[in-house]
């Protein structure tokens, strides 16, 4: 399913803004540009949130899975 930045936004709590300067700096999620619009697909925004997560540390530094 393809969206629009501000559908995004509001599925995904992702500021339309945030995304436009990703854009802008060639970092992902992955978009799809038609004329002047802009489209993102749920599966590579939900990637890319995916590839954010943060595994945690014990004190010692060692990551808990």
């Amino acid at each position: 399913m393809y969206s629009r930045p501000k559908k995004i936004e509001e599925q995904y709590d992702i500021p339309a803004g945030t995304l436009s300067q990703r854009r802008h700096r060639k970092l992902p999620p992955k978009w799809y540009k038609v004329g002047r619009s802009v489209y993102y697909r749920s599966e590579d925004v939900e990637e890319w949130l995916r590839s954010l997560v943060q595994e945690p540390e014990d004190k010692e530094g060692v990551v808990t899975p």
